[in-house]
């Protein structure tokens, strides 16, 4: 039987690193929303962040279990490295401190690296499926 404070310190770090790649995406998701007449590949990058979103509430609400497993931390910790990353470039998009002009740079970087962005929907469609992996492992 495992020891009762390695399953707490699993559920810890689970929750913790969670939270983090929860936060990243409602800053991610909340800007994207934002720009008006988004490109489709935003479009589809604000969807995968909202599949994400889901997920990870869904596990959140679920057992111990599926939060000490290590195929799901893992899961996590990938979704969180292309989440960091996405919002990365999008904070380099934002000059000064100035809203409305922070947003019209966002709006203009984010359809100038359309390119870009489908790396990142390709690693947070990944990231989305190394999830759903995990959580089906488990249910098994």
């Amino acid at each position: 039987m495992a020891d009762p404070f390695s399953i707490a310190g699993g559920v810890v770090s689970f929750i913790g690193l969670s939270g983090q790649v929860l936060q990243g995406i409602k800053f991610l998701h909340g800007f994207l929303s934002e720009i008006k007449d988004a490109p489709e590949d935003v479009k589809t990058l604000n969807a995968e962040l909202k599949l994400i979103d889901t997920i990870l509430e869904e596990v959140h609400r679920q057992d111990n279990d599926i939060q000490q497993c290590p195929s799901m931390l893992e899961a996590v910790n990938y979704c969180k490295s292309w989440v960091d990353k996405l919002e990365d470039l999008i904070r380099a998009c934002e000059p000064g401190n100035g809203k409305k002009m922070a947003r019209l740079w966002g709006q203009l970087g984010i359809a100038l690296q359309t390119k870009k962005l489908t790396k990142y929907i390709n690693g947070l469609e990944r990231a989305k499926s190394l999830l759903l992996q995990a959580r089906v492992d488990l249910s098994r």
